[in-house]
């Protein structure tokens, strides 16, 4: 019996097994099930700053993402 992925639980077959289409095939519906939709990923994206934390010393909450300037990765950040 084969085991499984501890995220997915996509089936890992043992050694002595025989491969089973089967299983490949729900396999691959698992992770498509499972992976981040174009559209998810997009509007992420195209967000400035799409990430949120709360800074535990003030209570405050900020906003923060990335940005390149001039090929030089910077953090950029604004109180919510």
């Amino acid at each position: 019996m084969p085991t499984t992925t501890p995220n997915l639980g996509l089936k890992k077959p043992l050694g002595h097994e025989v491969f089973n289409r089967q299983a490949y095939n729900e396999n691959l519906d698992l992770m498509d099930q499972n992976a981040a939709k174009k559209t998810v990923l997009a509007e992420h994206l195209a967000e400035t700053m799409p990430h949120k934390f709360t800074d535990t010393g003030t209570g405050k909450t900020y906003r923060w993402g990335l940005k390149v300037t001039s090929g030089i990765p910077t953090m950029v950040y604004e109180e919510v």
